[in-house]
């Protein structure tokens, strides 16, 4: 995935020169943290259970209050019952964690004209594409991923209504933040951005317990075992019957970053296509007012 949007970020960049050529562009990495709400975790101010989330971007100016961003996240999350403020998800003893990567790209529009005001408030809505592949540790301590073991039976013949999760899927980016140019060069900003997801299995739980002996007979021991975990707190807890509740699958989870930004403006740079010099933006131009000689590709 993510080799295909580094060519696609190629081909805009190298390709179409002449439609950038009077534009702002700006590259940056981004750091902070990374949430996940869904049927481990359904309150979003948590701080106990964030990780940690990077990334990388390009954002192009092509009018003042209007920029478009691509880039790439690396992210983790997870949850656990532990945490649960309710005794009977605490009962349940469930736990998951997942490395995350995401590449997106979003529409941003600043409420003023950066060039003129340094402080920037701006609200941004795109489309991405992320991976996911959760995880959890069974008693031993040992990680176990989850897919593979089908902990609700997904894909078996007992159960059509569940079929198999796919471990890429799209989201809805959308959020806000503030940016402020410390220079002509440098940016540096903070946005907290929600990610609307079409899957209810980025935690692996979503609708209910399967039969017992029929996820011992499809998926094995290891599936039953990590399907249902409550035993573990409470050796006498018997396992679900097949319409236990074990998640809600009418609510889809969502992920979400909170990041402080560093930009830097690339205007000062020209790209030499076919004989011609390509510069960026308003920055490039004062530069070469002053003379300074600036590296050329």
């Amino acid at each position: 995935m993510i080799k295909v949007y580094l060519r696609y970020s190629i081909l805009v960049l190298f390709l179409f020169p002449n439609a950038l050529s009077s534009q702002e562009l700006f590259i940056g990495i981004s750091g902070g943290l990374s949430n996940y709400q869904g049927d481990l975790l359904n309150n979003i101010s948590t701080l106990s259970q964030s990780r940690a989330v990077g990334g990388i971007y390009v954002q192009l100016y092509p009018f003042p209050y209007l920029s478009i961003s691509g880039g790439f996240n690396f992210a983790k999350i997870g949850a656990a019952d532990k945490f649960n403020v309710q005794p009977d998800l605490r009962a349940r003893n469930l736990s998951f964690v997942s490395n995350l990567q995401e590449g997106y790209l979003t529409l941003q529009i600043d409420l003023f004209n950066y060039e003129r005001i340094k402080i920037t408030p701006y609200i941004f809505g795109g489309v991405a594409l992320f991976h996911y592949n959760p995880y959890t540790y069974d008693t031993g301590g040992e990680k176990v991923f989850l897919h593979s073991l089908t902990t609700e039976a997904q894909g078996s013949p007992d159960y059509p209504e569940h079929p198999p999760y796919k471990l890429t899927n799209y989201s809805l980016p959308f959020g806000g933040g503030i940016t402020y140019h410390v220079t002509q060069l440098i940016s540096v900003g903070a946005q907290l951005g929600f990610r609307k997801t079409f899957t209810d299995y980025l935690d692996d739980v979503s609708t209910t317990y399967p039969d017992q002996e029929t996820l011992l007979q499809y998926a094995g021991q290891k599936s039953v075992e990590l399907t249902f975990r409550g035993d573990e707190l409470n050796s006498s807890a018997p396992y679900p019957s097949s319409t236990g509740v074990r998640g809600d699958p009418n609510y889809k989870d969502w992920y979400y970053f909170t990041v402080i930004k560093l930009g830097v403006s690339l205007s000062g740079i020209h790209f030499k296509t076919g004989g011609k010099n390509f510069g960026y933006g308003n920055t490039q131009r004062k530069l070469s007012k002053k003379k300074i000689s600036c590296p050329k590709f």
